[in-house]
């Protein structure tokens, strides 16, 4: 039976990750081939390399226990000289966050970017009427001070 298990890793790339990610992100897709032919694969888990450490990335979901939920493994990641002073380099990291975790979002169109006094809010998803993403809080020079993920950005 061990022979009939395999798991197939693929390296997540883009412009976008290069250019807000020091890290490499990788999914491993487990796959059972069984004697008849066919072939069953199961959820996908995602990880990071940084340097020589492998780890399993958190990803956002729907069913958060937190409405902002901190994102630490991810902050390890980020370039250290990648700001977010703009619309379009804020479009950048919502391109890369995209990539990186693509799940199936029931939002209509690309992601909805709105600065606010200390960073940016990456709104990608609704879920029974609450709109969610990512809440970016940057510093003056627009250095990543923390990325979190909140299941309902307009708090109500």
């Amino acid at each position: 039976m061990q022979s009939w298990q395999t798991v197939k890793v693929r390296k997540k790339e883009g412009l976008a990750l290069r250019t807000a990610f020091i890290c490499s992100f990788f999914t491993a897709t487990p796959r059972t081939s069984y004697p008849d032919g066919t072939t069953m694969s199961g959820g996908s888990v995602l990880f990071y390399e940084n340097g020589r450490t492998v780890k399993s990335l958190f990803r956002p979901s729907v069913f958060a226990s937190s409405n902002d939920e901190s994102m630490p493994e991810l902050m390890a990641c980020i370039h250290e000289d990648f700001r977010i002073t703009d619309l379009e380099e804020a479009g950048i990291l919502a391109e890369a966050l995209e990539k990186l975790f693509e799940q199936s979002s029931s939002f209509p169109e690309e992601a909805e970017i709105k600065r606010f006094q200390n960073g940016w809010v990456i709104i990608n998803d609704e879920f029974f009427g609450k709109r969610q993403g990512y809440i970016i809080t940057t510093n003056s020079e627009g250095a990543i001070l923390r990325i979190g993920y909140s299941v309902n950005i307009d708090g109500g």
